[in-house]
């Protein structure tokens, strides 16, 4: 960015901003009878975001679930299809691109120019992570005229990426990006899908959806 004042001044600025990422991720799925599935996963992240006193974070998931309707003890001819599942895992969101690094900008004195701090860097700053756990049902009724879905779920969110302000005594001012308190978080949703009539040429359907969400933040740090 080049800009020009009414005296013939310039003033040219260069900003550059590179974050690098390296991370594997490793999936297993296993399957019964197409009636019983499971999954388990883990992935394993580091960032040049992360603080030098900070190693890589890992983020482990599973999941199940279990078509009931196919197993031979199913008798109940009106439901054609019921699955139950369940999953628990982690994720994470990483720190801003210099949030560990302190960050500094010239300026002019009387007797030339110098550098100041400008932004203090956090050397422990590591990502925000959630685990949540999420369990629920698929329902199917009358040859799939009628179709519903249910999800409980709740998260813990810890590790909270907080701009924290500075005290006067560090000798910066300002904030710097800082892991602090937790956060909780639970709810539901629930949809109903139904096909109120059908033809060659047209189809009716009706669709409600709902949920419900409660956060809380329970840790300030």
């Amino acid at each position: 960015v080049i800009s020009q004042t009414d005296l013939g001044q310039r003033t040219i600025d260069f900003t550059s901003i590179e974050n690098k990422e390296l991370g594997f991720y490793v999936q297993e799925e296993l399957n019964y009878q197409d009636r019983l599935f499971l999954t388990g996963a883990v992935r394993a992240d580091d960032n040049s975001a992360f603080g030098s006193n900070f190693s890589a974070q890992y983020y482990p998931k599973v999941s199940a679930s279990w078509v009931v309707s196919d197993e031979s003890f199913w008798n109940i001819s009106a439901i054609n299809s019921l699955r139950l599942r369940g999953s628990w895992g982690k994720s994470g969101r990483q720190p801003s691109t210099f949030a560990a690094q302190t960050i500094y900008d010239t300026f002019v004195g009387p007797n030339g120019n110098g550098l100041v701090p400008t932004t203090a860097g956090n050397p422990d700053v590591g990502p925000e992570v959630s685990a949540e756990l999420e369990v629920g049902a698929d329902l199917a009724l009358f040859n799939d005229r009628l179709s519903a879905e249910f999800s409980y779920y709740n998260t813990t969110t810890s590790d909270l990426l907080v701009n924290q302000s500075l005290a006067p005594s560090s000798g910066l001012t300002g904030t710097r990006q800082t892991n602090l308190g937790e956060m909780k978080n639970h709810g539901w949703e629930a949809s109903l899908d139904a096909r109120l009539f059908s033809s060659q040429n047209v189809s009716v359907d009706l669709t409600l959806a709902g949920d419900h969400t409660i956060n809380e933040i329970t840790s300030l740090g």
